[in-house]
C-alpha cells in the first residue's frame, strides 16, 4: 500500500474491523441488477465497537510529485494507492517553514513534510531480569470484544466540535494527526489562516459527560456513517464529515431541523442514542437500476473513445509526460470500491451553474449542480479548460478568501489532482474548444481543483478560473429528490469561516460521502470523469432523466 492511503486513513480514520448490525451489501455490476441499499435493521443485540487502537508511529510522507517536464515511458496512470497504516513517531518533527500560496492558475510546489524521526531505542535496564532469569508465564487469557460504552446516567451532554480532543488523548497523539494532515494535502498547516476549516486540536475537560468523541466515534461506526472508523478521540475531519453527514439523513430523510454543521450537540447525540437503541442503519431508497446505468454508461464511452477517438483524446493517448488525466485505455469504472465523480458539460458553454455533477459511491447515486466552464482569466492565451475523460483527484486544500493583510490564505477542503497536475487546453471563455484551441497543444495544470461555488448565482466569474466547481443551494437525493439547503447555505467566501450555521450546503454533503464513507474501501482516490453532453446520447433514458434533474435543480436560484 502506497503512503498517500495510508496518511489518508490516519487523517480521515483508519481503516479497522468493525461489526455492524446489518452487514454492507456489495452492488452488482451488471446493468440489469438493482442498486444496493441499506435498509434499516433493529438488531436484537448490540454489535459491539472496537476500542480505540492505540496510535502507530508515522511513516515518512510521500515523495514530492514529479515535476511537468519530467518524462514517463509508461502510458499507465499512477498505480493506485494501498492502505498500509502509518506508524507514528514518540516526538512530533519541525514543520515547515510557511510557503506562498500558489495561483489557483499556476502550479503550486509541493508542500510535503520532511521524514519523521523515528523514536528512540529505550535504554536498557541491567537490572531487568533476563528472560531465563524468570518463568514461563501463564497464558494470556483471551479477551472479549468490548461492547460501546454506555452514556453515564444522568450526565450533561458535552458539546463535541471539530479539533475537539478527549481528554486522555496524549499532546504526542495531537500532534501526529496535525502532522499526517500535512502530510496528505501537502501544505504546512502555518500557510492555512485560522478559520472554522482548520484543524487546531483542544483538550476536552475531565469530566462524565453523556458521549465523549471516542463514544460519538463508535456509535457513527456501528450505524454506518463512519465504516472503517478509529475511536481515537480526536475529532478531525473524517469524524467531522461523518457528524455532518448524519445530521443531513436525519434532517432530510428523518424530517428533524437541524442545521448539519459538524456540532455534536445534545440534540445530534440524543438522535445518535436513538439510533443505536433501535439498531437502525441508513436507507437512502435509491432508485433501482440507477447506479449500474450510470456505468453502463461510462463503459459505453471508453469503448466509443477506444474506436473513434476525437482529435483531443488523440491528443491525450499521445502525450508522454506522467499526468493525472488517463489514457483511454486506462479509464476505470469499476463500480463496487470506487469513488466515481462525473461531470456533464453542456453545449451552451455561458459559465452558468447548468451544469450536473453525479457522484456514485457504495451504490447510491448523488447529483450537484454546478459548472464545469472555465470563468474570466488574466492569461493571454485563454482560461484552461480540463480535457474530457477520466484524471485522478484526492483531498487537500483550495483557497478561500484572501487575509490581504498577511501572505497566510484561508483554505477548505477541496479534490485536487493526485500528483503533478490535469490536462487542459488554453481556450477562450463562453464557447468550447475548437480545432485553433487545440493546436496550441496540451498543458499540465495542478491547480484545477472541484471545488465549492457559492450559492449558484447566474455566472461564476469570481469562482473559478478553470476549476470544477459545486453550488450550496440543493442536491438530488438517491431517492431522486431534490434538497434544498437554502436556509443555512453560506453566499460569500468569508461566511463558513467564522459562522458554524453558514456552511456550505450541498457542497459539504459531497465531501462528507466522499470523506465519511470511504474508510473501508481499497482506495480513497476520485476518479473524477469530465463528458460532454453529446455522450449522453448513448443512453437516451439517462439523458432524459438527467435533463429533467437540471430543470428542477434550476428552479432553486442564490
Amino acid at each position: 500500500m502506497s503512503a498517500w492511503d495510508s496518511v489518508f486513513h490516519l487523517v480521515f480514520g483508519r481503516r479497522g474491523p468493525t461489526r455492524r448490525t446489518q452487514a454492507p451489501t456489495t452492488p452488482s455490476a451488471s446493468p440489469s441488477a438493482p442498486p444496493a441499499s441499506t435498509t434499516p435493521t433493529t438488531a436484537t443485540e448490540p454489535a459491539p465497537a472496537l476500542e480505540p487502537a492505540p496510535t502507530p508511529p508515522v511513516a515518512p510522507p510521500p515523495a514530492e510529485p514529479p515535476t511537468d517536464t519530467a518524462p514517463t515511458t509508461s502510458t499507465a496512470p499512477d498505480p493506485a494507492p494501498t492502505l498500509d497504516a502509518p506508524t507514528l513517531p514518540a516526538e512530533p518533527t519541525p514543520e515547515p517553514p510557511p510557503t506562498a500560496p500558489p495561483a489557483e492558475d499556476a502550479q503550486p510546489p509541493a508542500d510535503t513534510e520532511a521524514p519523521a524521526t523515528p523514536p528512540a531505542a529505550p535504554p536498557v535496564d541491567a537490572s531487568a531480569p533476563t528472560p531465563s532469569e524468570t518463568q514461563t508465564p501463564a497464558p494470556t487469557p483471551e479477551v472479549p470484544t468490548p461492547t460501546p460504552t454506555p452514556p453515564t446516567p444522568g450526565a450533561a451532554a458535552q458539546t463535541i466540535e471539530f479539533g475537539h480532543c478527549d481528554a486522555d488523548v496524549s499532546d504526542v497523539a495531537c500532534a501526529a494527526y496535525r502532522r499526517t494532515v500535512q502530510e496528505t494535502t501537502r501544505l504546512s498547516l502555518d500557510n492555512v489562516a485560522d478559520s472554522l476549516d482548520k484543524f487546531s486540536a483542544r483538550k476536552l475537560p475531565q469530566a462524565q459527560a453523556a458521549m465523549s468523541v471516542a463514544d460519538v466515534q463508535r456509535a457513527l461506526t456501528q450505524i454506518g456513517f463512519f465504516p472503517g472508523g478509529a475511536a481515537d478521540g480526536i475529532c478531525g475531519y473524517r469524524t467531522l464529515s461523518a457528524i455532518r453527514l448524519f445530521q443531513e439523513y436525519v434532517r432530510t430523510v428523518e424530517g428533524h431541523d437541524l442545521v448539519p454543521n459538524g456540532v455534536c450537540d445534545a440534540e445530534t447525540q440524543a438522535h445518535l442514542q436513538r439510533w443505536l437503541a433501535s439498531g437502525a442503519q441508513p436507507d437512502w431508497r435509491p432508485e433501482p437500476g440507477e447506479y449500474e446505468a450510470w456505468l453502463a454508461l461510462l463503459e459505453n464511452v471508453k469503448q466509443h473513445h477506444l474506436t473513434t477517438p476525437s482529435r483531443v483524446i488523440e491528443m491525450v493517448n499521445a502525450y508522454q509526460d506522467r499526468s493525472d488525466t488517463r489514457k483511454v485505455a486506462d479509464w476505470d469504472f469499476t463500480g463496487p470500491g470506487n469513488i466515481h465523480l462525473i461531470g456533464v458539460r453542456r453545449f451552451e458553454s455561458a459559465r452558468k451553474y447548468d451544469d450536473i455533477f453525479v457522484l456514485l459511491i457504495n451504490g447510491l447515486v448523488f447529483k450537484f449542480q454546478g459548472s464545469t466552464e472555465p470563468g474570466v482569466t488574466s492569461n493571454r492565451a485563454g482560461p484552461p479548460h480540463i480535457v474530457p475523460g477520466q484524471h485522478n483527484y484526492h483531498f487537500g486544500w483550495h483557497p478561500g478568501a484572501v487575509n490581504l493583510e498577511t501572505p497566510v490564505v484561508h483554505r477548505y477542503l477541496a479534490l485536487r489532482p493526485l500528483s503533478s497536475g490535469v490536462l487542459t487546453v488554453r481556450g477562450e471563455v463562453d464557447r468550447p474548444l475548437n480545432d485553433a484551441d487545440l493546436a496550441k497543444g496540451l498543458e499540465k495544470n495542478a491547480s484545477i481543483n472541484i471545488h465549492w461555488g457559492g450559492r449558484g448565482m447566474l455566472r461564476n466569474n469570481d469562482w473559478s478560473e478553470g476549476c470544477q466547481v459545486l453550488n450550496s443551494l440543493v442536491y438530488i437525493n438517491p431517492a431522486n429528490e431534490l434538497v434544498s439547503c437554502e436556509k443555512y447555505a453560506a453566499t460569500f467566501k468569508r461566511e463558513p469561516l467564522t459562522d458554524r450555521d453558514k456552511t456550505r450546503g450541498a457542497y459539504n454533503v459531497l465531501v462528507d460521502l466522499v470523506t465519511a464513507l470511504s474508510g473501508d474501501l481499497p482506495s480513497n482516490q476520485v476518479k473524477y470523469t469530465m463528458l460532454m453532453e453529446a455522450d449522453l446520447a448513448l443512453a437516451p433514458a439517462l439523458k432524459q432523466k438527467l435533463d429533467a434533474d437540471r430543470d428542477r435543480a434550476l428552479t432553486i436560484r442564490g
